[in-house]
Parts: C-alpha cells; sequence; structure tokens
C-alpha cells in the first residue's frame, strides 16, 4: 500500500474477492492503519467471508466500524 500517504481515505472494492487470510487483513486493517492513522480505510462489496476476516482485526466495540447498506453491496469503513 505504498505511495497512499497524501490521501484522507483509501477504497478497496472486494466484489470479486472471495477470500482474504488473517496475515491480509491484519497488514491493511491494523499495522497500515496504525502506521498511518490519518487515512481511513473504506471497504466496498466485501462478501460474508471477507467481512468476517476483516472484523477479526478491526475493533467493533470500541465504535472504530461503521457499515452502511447500498442495495447488495457492503460497505464498510475504519477509523482505526
Amino acid at each position: 500500500m505504498a505511495r497512499l500517504e497524501p490521501f484522507r481515505e483509501v477504497f478497496l472494492d472486494f466484489e470479486e474477492v472471495g477470500f482474504i487470510c488473517q496475515a491480509f487483513a491484519d497488514k491493511i486493517f491494523r499495522v497500515f492503519k496504525n502506521n498511518n492513522p490519518g487515512i481511513d480505510i473504506i471497504w466496498v462489496r466485501a462478501n460474508n467471508s471477507v467481512e468476517k476476516m476483516i472484523g477479526r482485526v478491526v475493533d467493533r466495540s470500541q465504535g472504530n466500524k461503521s457499515q452502511f447498506d447500498l442495495g447488495e453491496t457492503s460497505n464498510s469503513k475504519t477509523s482505526v
């Protein structure tokens, strides 16, 4: 995720992604986010499997993730 520092929001589209591993989710949604607190990561069109893996590394209990529904797609944002 190089060269993203100038941006305040990064959109990740998981439309045709069937699965992500925990290491990938951790690297983006915890490690990258901790190193870049001014960048919001927004993911869209994630299936249940991808959502569950992202949910393992995003702290939902502190309100760091908000979900909103746009028809049949799942969209989420984290401000960890």
